[in-house]
């Protein structure tokens, strides 16, 4: 049974917390900073977290469908086993960060820059990409599928089994020396 947590509000705080089995659904936390927490089979859905620091945290087996975070940042965070259906996360910075069984559906990523990060096993289906840049990370075993991957950005990534299809790839940016981002 999911327990239902009080709502934390704009301007707060969230360190060393840990949320397991917690509902969090239409939370609204924008400005906020969450340090070194885990949300573990949780639900964040129709939540706006925008604007926010969020550092040293996990998100894993979670719901985080119909999230809103815009201009959010995020450092040496964790992300595992998640279906983000209908995110809006534009122009987020992400530094450091893990994705692994990442499934983004229906997700805006639009604008938002991965430094240092490793994507493993993520699927992006009809999902918005334009002008995303992936810069020193590292892609492998990735799908785009009917996504909007105007001008992004994948010069300095490293890729492995990547597979672009039925997307838009007008004017991407790739490594010329790069063969393993198979667009169909």
């Amino acid at each position: 049974m999911i327990k239902k947590e009080t709502k934390i509000y704009n301007n707060k705080i969230i360190k060393d917390r840990k949320f397991n089995q917690t509902n969090l659904d239409d939370l609204i936390f924008k400005w906020g900073k969450i340090d070194l927490s885990n949300f573990q089979n949780s639900s964040l859905s129709n939540s706006d977290v925008g604007e926010g620091l969020i550092e040293n945290s996990n998100f894993i087996n979670s719901n985080l469908k119909k999230v809103r975070n815009f201009h959010g940042k995020f450092s040496k965070c964790n992300f595992k086993n998640l279906i983000l259906n209908e995110y809006d996360g534009r122009d987020n910075i992400f530094n450091e960060c893990i994705f692994s069984d990442i499934f983004f559906k229906k997700s805006t990523l639009r604008g938002s820059r991965f430094t240092s990060c490793i994507f493993r096993n993520c699927n992006f289906e009809n999902s918005d990409l334009k002008k995303v840049n992936f810069d020193n990370s590292n892609l492998e075993s990735i799908k785009f599928f009917d996504c909007d991957l105007f001008m992004a950005n994948y010069k300095d990534a490293s890729a492995n089994n990547v597979k672009i299809t039925n997307s838009n790839t007008f004017l991407i940016k790739l490594k010329s020396d790069n063969k393993d981002i198979e667009i169909i």
